[in-house]
Parts: structure tokens; sequence; C-alpha cells
């Protein structure tokens, strides 16, 4: 009887605290949303001005790099007087200033690079159309800056430029003044041959200045070789019958190791001219037209067609007189030279006066005391 009270009991309390359990979680399976508070909160203060200073100085400066303003386009053996400013200079991150000059070349072409300039840090480069840098060497000595590449030449025909920069710490204060030039020296003996070829190929008589412009040109681009003064004296005394320019170009030429060149006359087996009983001229009795080079070791005489042919060959030791045939244009070699008859040869020019030009330079040359 107890037995079953005491489990009545348990029932009871089991069910009364299953009643209060229920009616308290609301009889759902999740807690259930909790309500807003009264009070709302506060929003969060936009940063003060200092604090906005403090964060834009704390942002680093980005340098970007730009072109000079200006590239001045130069010529070979022409002085420049530069500078380097702040406000037209080209600008290389993060603190390299620059100025460009721009200039015409061949691959014939062989120059070198002068500067002066009171800033030691002064840097000099050489760039292509490209904008690629070329190799160049700085010659202690002199200063001078030469071309790095194999021949000392530039790789192509074409627009280079040059490119004088300082690197100063952190910003260019003042200028950076600086003296330039592109000093000219000569050409390569390829680049020259070409040249003095093409002259030639393009030669015509009806227009002898154009010729004489270009050789001049040559000259000027490398005095160091004689093919252009060679020309030169040939052109001024056959077609322009200018016998002192012709005279000095000579000259040049022999000095250089060259030639004095002039169209000669002669009887094809090197008898002496007859005077025609009509005219009373001198005249050969079979005509040939050849070349004469004169040099400071021999006497050529070369083929009309064919200027690198000998037909004649005196070398100085053989050549023993020469002298101009009286008031004639003619004048007479007196050789030793075993292998040709007869032992003085008469040659023919149009005028006395080059007949004397001819006669000048052998004495001079082959025939003047060492």
């Amino acid at each position: 009887m107890k037995f079953v009270s005491l489990i009545s009991i348990s029932f009871l309390l089991t069910a009364s605290l299953s009643v209060t359990a229920t009616a308290q979680s609301g009889g759902g399976d999740l807690p259930p949303v909790p309500k807003a508070s009264a009070s709302k909160p506060k929003p969060t203060p936009p940063p003060s001005t200092k604090a906005k200073a403090a964060t834009t100085k704390a942002t680093p400066k980005i340098v970007v790099a730009k072109e000079p303003t200006k590239v001045d386009a130069i010529n070979f053996d022409q002085m420049i007087e530069g500078k380097i400013e702040a406000q037209t200079a080209g600008r290389i991150p993060p603190n390299v200033y620059y100025q460009e000059y721009s200039f015409a070349a061949t691959d014939a072409d062989l120059f070198e690079i002068q500067i002066n300039s009171s800033q030691a840090a002064i840097k000099v480069e050489l760039l292509d159309a490209k904008k690629i840098n070329l190799p160049i060497k700085r010659d202690e000595q002199t200063g001078v800056y030469r071309l790095g590449t194999n021949g000392f030449i530039l790789p192509a025909d074409g627009e280079y430029r040059v490119r004088v920069s300082v690197a100063p710490s952190p910003t260019l204060a003042a200028p950076v003044p600086f003296n330039l030039k592109l000093h000219h020296t000569g050409l390569t003996a390829v680049g020259y041959q070409h040249r003095l070829q093409q002259i030639v190929k393009g030669f015509s008589p009806q227009k002898p200045d154009e010729s004489i412009a270009q050789l001049e040109r040559l000259s000027l681009d490398d005095p160091q070789q004689p093919g252009a003064y060679e020309y030169l004296g040939l052109l001024y005394n056959e077609f322009k019958k200018d016998q002192v320019k012709a005279s000095v170009a000579m000259s040049q030429a022999l000095k250089l190791g060259g030639a004095a060149i002039f169209k000669i006359a002669h009887d094809s087996q090197w008898r002496r001219p007859n005077r025609d009983r009509k005219t009373q001229r001198m005249a050969f009795q079979d005509l040939k037209t050849n070349w004469l080079r004169i040099s400071t070791t021999q006497l050529v005489i070369a083929d009309f067609n064919v200027p690198d042919k000998a037909v004649l060959t005196f070398p100085r030791e053989q050549i023993k007189e020469v002298n101009r045939v009286l008031s004639s244009s003619f004048f007479f070699i007196k050789h030793e030279n075993k292998k040709i008859k007869p032992d003085v040869i008469t040659f023919g020019v149009p005028t006395p006066i080059e007949a004397d030009l001819v006669v000048d330079i052998i004495k001079g040359n082959l025939l003047r005391k060492e």
C-alpha cells in the first residue's frame, strides 16, 4: 500500500515539473528573440582633420619617368652648349635627370663623343632608334667616349641619340651646364670606297659640278683618304679647266699616298708625234688615249677602259728626265726601262698649262732628291 502511494507521488511530481517547464519555454524548440534595448548605440565619430593630414603624409610619393620636353638634332662637329634642368629634363626614377640629342649616322661613320662639364657625376650614353644602349668606352686620358662595338662602328644606318645625365640627390636644385660635340674622325675603308664608287658611277660629263660637290663632301667626311682628292684633281683639270684647284687636290692626294691622274694621248707604238704639213700641228701617227697616274713612288700608264690595268710602269729610279716640248702641249719622259723602246716617250695633253702641271708634279715627286 505504501509502495503504491510512493509511486503515485513520484508520478505526480514528475507531471508537475513537466507542466512548469513547458509553460516557461513557450512550447517551441528555439529560444525566444530578445527584446530591443531601450537605449540607441552611439555612432562612431569621424576622423579629425589632423588625423586625415597624418594619413596623407604617410603615403609615399611615386616618381614617374618622363621624356625631355625637347630633343634637338645635332650634326657631326657641331658644338652644343646644353644644360640639364628639372623643368625641361627627362626623368628616370628615382633621381636621374637627363637631356638627349638626336643625330643621323651610317655604319661607315667613325666618331668620338666629347663632353665638358663642371659636374663630375655627369654620364654619357648612346642609344639606337629602339632606345637600346650601345656600348661606349671613355678614354681616361682624353675624356672622350668611343664606340665599344666590333670595328668601333654603328650597327646600321639610321637615327641615334646621345643621352647626357646626372644623378642628384634627391632633387636637381640648379641646372647642370655642359658642352657636347660629336667629332667625326673619318669613315671605314669599306664605307669610304663604297661612297667613292657610287660618286664615280653616277658621274655625268654634262653635270660635273654635282660630282665635284659630292667629292668635296667625301673629302670633308674623311680627309685622311686620297680617293676623293684624286678625282677632284681630275675633274677640276679635265672639266673645269681650273689647274689651280686641280693642283691643290692632286697635292693632297699625293701626300696621302694617292696619285695625280691625267688623261693623256700617245702613239700606240710609243713613237714621237709628227708635224702635219697642212695644219702645222703635232699629231701622233696612231693615236691612243690612256690614263697617266703619278704617285710618289712610280709613274703608271693605265688602260683607258680598265683603269686598274697597267700598260706601262716606271718606278721612280727609272725616270731620268721630264720636260715640256717647247711651247706645245706635249711633254716627254726619258727613262731607263730596258723592256720599253724607245727610251724617250712623248705624251700629249689638251693645253700647255696642263703640260706644265704634269711636268711639275713628276719633277716634284719622282725626280726630287730625298
